[in-house]
């Protein structure tokens, strides 16, 4: 996946600017030459931490902690870890004490907090439905253009041209023929995305979180005067896409 929009976000746009203040003096953000940065509580507190993930390929996280200073009965709550989101798509609400609020992945997402809305799941797209049945006519395949696909057919045809001593070679032949035939309707399938219902939450008394679709997911810190609003959505890269999976989310979101 990709940023939906890499060029405006929040922190790219403000490269050059080191720090930021908010207007009764206290520090508001920090931004480096790389255009990673940190957003700040007025007590000083990290509220915010975007930075490169140590994995490869796994682009860059976003972290939202609490303050340390939210009342719960008069006790003041853990400081924790509130929110989780990073460039493969996944994100993730927890409530100060480590409970699951909402969350998704490439694939769907999931809503277990009634006071967000009705628990139930939602899917960002079509690629994951069930295959329809219909009359296709594939391209011609040119040897070369995937080497997996090339390692394949030329197993499936040295077993077609075999004698088939015995089962076991029939049934290879079949299993391959099977792989090949499901990986040409996958690659067929044409990617939809699903227009679904806006998910809005609050964090914490700062941060808040608007789900619009997968493109459109804003990360928003008020304080006062004070607004900040970073798009998280991401675009899924349709022409990189060599097959699909379906995780259960509802039991648990793939992240690193």
């Amino acid at each position: 996946m990709e940023p939906a929009s890499p060029k405006h976000g929040w922190f790219e746009r403000h490269i050059g600017s080191n720090m930021m203040f908010y207007d009764t003096g206290e520090k508001l953000a920090e931004i480096d030459d790389e255009g990673r940065g940190k957003w700040f509580y007025k007590n000083g507190m990290v509220g915010l931490d975007y930075y490169n993930a140590p994995e490869l390929h796994a682009g860059q996280r976003y972290v939202v902690y609490s303050s340390g200073q939210e009342l719960d009965n008069g006790k003041i709550k853990p400081l924790t870890v509130l929110a989780f989101f990073d460039f493969l798509g996944n994100g993730v609400v927890y409530d100060h004490f480590g409970n699951v609020r909402i969350k998704y992945n490439q694939t769907e997402g999931f809503v277990i907090d009634e006071k967000i809305g009705v628990p139930g799941r939602w899917k960002w797209h079509s690629l994951n439905d069930p295959p329809i049945l219909e009359e296709v006519f594939a391209e011609p395949y040119n040897e070369g253009d995937d080497p997996c696909l090339d390692n394949l057919l030329k197993k499936h045809n040295k077993s077609q041209t075999s004698s088939y001593q015995d089962k076991d070679d029939i049934m290879e032949a079949i299993e391959l023929d099977n792989i090949l035939k499901a990986q040409a309707h996958k690659l067929r399938k044409k990617f939809k995305p699903f227009q679904i219902r806006m998910k809005a939450l609050k964090i914490n008394e700062q941060f808040s979180l608007r789900v619009l679709d997968q493109t459109h997911i804003y990360l928003l810190l008020r304080d006062g005067r004070t607004s900040l609003k970073l798009n998280l959505g991401m675009v899924l890269i349709t022409s990189n896409i060599v097959d699909t999976a379906t995780v259960d989310v509802a039991s648990d979101v793939v992240t690193p």
